[in-house]
């Protein structure tokens, strides 16, 4: 499984609105927290403050050690 997140730190198109994971899919932020199949999952989830809700969504992070949850 792939999944590429949409980061909220980044405005789209005119829009001011910026949401974290939980804001935008709850159930791929519920996904994310239980860490299941974690180790399978490429997924870019920022921790910019969200505007919707002012909480922070978890952070799934890519690098040359593979998927590092925090």
């Amino acid at each position: 499984m792939h999944l590429i997140y949409a980061c909220s730190g980044m405005r789209l198109a005119a829009s001011d609105q910026a949401l974290c994971a939980s804001c935008q899919d709850p159930s791929l932020f519920a996904y994310l927290q239980e860490g299941i199949l974690e180790q399978d999952i490429d997924a870019i989830v920022c921790t910019t403050t969200c505007l919707g809700c002012d909480d922070q969504g978890p952070s799934l992070r890519i690098d040359e050690d593979g998927p590092q949850y925090h």
